[in-house]
């Protein structure tokens, strides 16, 4: 069972609830994205409470999820640096997989991969496919240990 909680909104939305990995707002029935949530804990202008009205840290919120999905951190990591840098991003339609948004359409998927993992070219091969097929760029985003982010970006096999 995945745990569930509560959160006060800054602003727009005054209380939220976290059920199965998704964020809603209480008030407007409105799908919150987990990391923008998430990452807005972080910076202060959201409260993030259990059903007890224990408030959390957004680093337990992570660490929680990240006991059933494992890249959790990794994801998180990217999605921060990547709203740093001044980007619109939210979760992505595949595993380990952000979309970068502009004027309120996706434009580019990023596949998330850590350092020390090994993965195949046939993955990369995937992504440059399902990317073509939904009309998006392909950003790798590699995480090393220490949580930094380089991002790669990729056009085509010859």
């Amino acid at each position: 069972m995945k745990p569930e909680f509560m959160v006060i909104l800054l602003g727009k939305c005054n209380e939220a609830r976290l059920h199965e990995n998704k964020l809603e707002c209480v008030d407007s029935e409105e799908a919150l994205d987990f990391f923008d949530a998430v990452y807005r804990a972080k910076k202060g202008s959201l409260k993030i409470k259990d059903n007890e009205g224990k408030e959390l840290s957004w680093f337990e919120v992570i660490f929680n999820r990240a006991k059933e999905e494992p890249n959790t951190w990794i994801l998180f990591s990217v999605y921060y640096d990547l709203r740093e840098r001044g980007r619109n991003v939210r979760e992505g339609p595949f595993p380990n997989t952000l979309e970068l948004i502009s004027n309120e359409k996706p434009y580019a998927f990023v596949f998330v991969v850590e350092e020390t993992v090994k993965f195949e070219i046939v993955n990369l091969v995937q992504w440059l496919d399902l990317s073509r097929r939904f009309g998006r760029e392909v950003i790798v985003a590699i995480v090393d240990k220490h949580g930094d982010v380089s991002y790669y970006s990729m056009e085509r096999f010859s």
